[in-house]
């Protein structure tokens, strides 16, 4: 549809929580353990490609219950607002300058309504072929206790393939986190699909 929606993940020790417009939808428990691979972070990439439009990822090292609290800030690892409208450059606006190189992607008005001091606003839009944002360091990886992830995006394809959004891999070992979808009825292929989510840890 025409929404752009906006998706957080945190995870404290071995219990990962997802939030989907502020509402908790769902939870599991996985590793602790980030695997280490010497590979690009990608985003819109991946084992599958995603076709939409992202608005926004940030990343913090910690449980951040109201990202609204800039008492946070601090704690950022990662932070993409794709607000640059122009260029091949996304720019990270943390501490750790872990700016992305844009291959393929397009820059797109169509974006959620920003603050006034940032507006306009701007997304990035994938074509589900090819389309990547690709940087070369990784800010989740090792034993990491805590964090929480947001970002915001629109689709309009559904289909029975993940969509990744974020996705650091390599040498059979990954965290990804992407969106799945299944049909309503298995036996009817014209059914419709529903939208789901889903995050893949593999130690290789």
């Amino acid at each position: 549809n025409d929404d752009f929606y906006q998706f957080k993940l945190t995870k404290t020790g071995y219990e990962y929580n997802f939030y989907l417009n502020d509402d908790f939808i769902g939870s599991g428990s996985g590793s602790s353990n980030i695997p280490y691979v010497d590979a690009s972070l990608l985003f819109g990439d991946g084992w599958e490609n995603f076709h939409g439009l992202i608005d926004e990822i940030k990343i913090w090292d910690t449980l951040v219950n109201d990202i609204s609290n800039s008492s946070f800030d601090s704690n950022l690892i990662g932070y993409w607002n794709f607000n640059e409208g122009e260029g091949t450059t996304l720019t990270d606006l943390s501490n750790n300058d872990n700016n992305g190189t844009i291959n393929g992607a397009s820059w797109s008005n169509d974006a959620p309504p920003a603050p006034q001091e940032l507006s306009p606003n701007h997304s990035l839009s994938f074509d589900g072929v090819d389309d990547n944002v690709e940087l070369a360091n990784r800010p989740i990886t090792g034993v990491v206790d805590a964090f929480t992830i947001i970002t915001s995006f629109k689709t309009n394809r559904l289909n029975s393939d993940q969509q990744i959004i974020y996705e650091q891999c390599g040498d059979y070992k990954d965290y990804s986190l992407s969106l799945n979808s299944n049909y309503h009825d298995s036996e009817n292929p014209d059914s419709d699909y529903t939208l789901g989510f889903y995050l893949a840890v593999s130690q290789g």
